[in-house]
């Protein structure tokens, strides 16, 4: 984590996006995300916090090994 968010509280929503308290009233996402990230599961949970609040999000998951 500290390799991500340096000196930052890894618990702000700002470090952490997934982590605040609402998700309405944002712009539409596009997740792009591998299926070794290290953030894999974090990047499909906001992906679903986007949705579940009204946000266009599409997720584009690639696999390793088609690389």
């Amino acid at each position: 984590m500290a390799a991500y968010v340096g000196s930052a509280d890894p618990a702000n929503w700002r470090s952490s996006p997934l982590l605040a308290s609402f998700h309405s009233d944002l712009h539409p996402a596009l997740i792009v995300v591998l299926d070794v990230d290290p953030l894999h599961d974090e990047a499909l949970l906001y992906a679903e916090k986007l949705k579940g609040a009204g946000v266009t999000a599409h997720v584009m998951l690639f696999d390793y090994t088609d690389l």
